[in-house]
């Protein structure tokens, strides 16, 4: 039987240290019917290019199944976009360009997908730091329905909202446009195409190669009111479709919204022409937590710690500060971000 195509896209703007490593472990999958869209940001301002398009231009060069589309370094979601204009496969998955993957990520993917007879497939994670790797748990594979699916996102007990762990029937981005007036744009999208999926399987057997990195967009300044966003997004969206997860969906937004802060808290002292803008958000912040709160005061599923850190929040922020620099600390000497 003839093999479905998959059309994997990997974004790339400014990760020449580590590109070769996920274009080589691209090239290596077992699973050879495969188109390779490489989109290449490009800056219109020189010094913010790197030898990306050069590296992507080399390995185009070798394998008729990359298709290379260089375009302006407009974002995540807008090269997104590009990329998805281009597809002609069956299947999609996506694979960043700082990251790489096992010799059969696809292969299973794809496997899990015909066996179950799945729209998406999703696989376990590793995670990579300098020195160490953290590598999901491996359990028995799971068919989920988007409620089970959401639950589990919501719960934090399997994968979560990204693009880059999953293959995806081509079906379910018909239609779709990432939102380039948003940061944290997989969230909002990603779980609107679990929404709409009949079957969805899970492998936790770890394929997908995720490099942590301290210059990542995700942790660049101003994250903090960008999740919030997405999260509040996430959460309407879950309320609307799925409003048995309410006391799910509270847990999650009172968690997320209490790491925002914490984030906040510990992300430097502000210049002064900063502070009045710094000081306006974290109030803003703690009356979104003193507002979830209020919404969430008969929610079962907020245990002790949470109540702990709602009440610090509302209450005694230099102490909550203080205790997220000690468990920051801790975690920068254990774990060893790549730059």
């Amino acid at each position: 039987m003839e093999q479905k195509k998959v059309t994997i896209i990997s974004i790339i703007y400014q990760v020449e240290p580590y590109l070769q490593q996920c274009l080589e472990s691209i090239l290596k999958q077992s699973y050879k019917n495969l188109e390779i869209l490489l989109i290449v940001g490009v800056s219109d301002k020189p010094e913010n290019n790197d030898k990306s398009l050069q590296i992507a231009e080399t390995y185009a060069a070798k394998d008729t199944r990359i298709k290379l589309v260089s375009c302006p370094a407009r974002g995540i979601a807008d090269a997104r976009n590009v990329g998805l204009s281009h597809v002609t496969g069956d299947l999609i998955a996506f694979v960043d360009g700082d990251d790489w993957v096992d010799d059969d990520f696809i292969s299973s993917l794809v496997s899990s997908m015909e066996e179950q007879k799945s729209q998406i497939a999703v696989c376990g994670r590793y995670y990579e730091f300098q020195n160490r790797t953290q590598a999901d748990a491996v359990n028995a594979p799971v068919l989920m329905n988007a409620k089970e699916a959401m639950a589990m996102i919501l719960n934090g007990t399997g994968f979560f909202l990204h693009l880059w762990d999953k293959l995806f029937v081509k079906s379910l981005f018909d239609g779709v446009i990432f939102p380039t007036d948003h940061v944290v744009e997989d969230r909002i999208i990603v779980s609107r195409i679990l929404g709409s999926a009949e079957k969805i399987c899970y492998n936790s057997s770890p394929k997908y190669h995720f490099r942590e990195r301290s210059g990542s967009n995700s942790k660049k300044p101003g994250m903090e009111w960008h999740n919030a966003v997405a999260n509040r997004v996430l959460s309407e969206y879950v309320l609307e479709n799925f409003p048995a997860l309410s006391h799910e969906t509270g847990r999650f937004t009172l968690q997320e919204t209490l790491t925002s802060l914490q984030n906040l808290l510990v992300s430097g002292k502000p210049s002064k022409e900063n502070k009045k803008a710094y000081e306006e958000e974290i109030r803003e912040f703690v009356e979104e937590i003193r507002t979830i709160r209020k919404d969430n005061k008969d929610n079962p599923l907020i245990g002790r710690t949470l109540k702990i850190k709602t009440m610090l929040a509302l209450k005694c922020r230099p102490l909550l500060k203080q205790i997220t620099i000690r468990h920051q600390n801790r975690d920068k000497s254990a774990f060893v971000r790549y730059r």
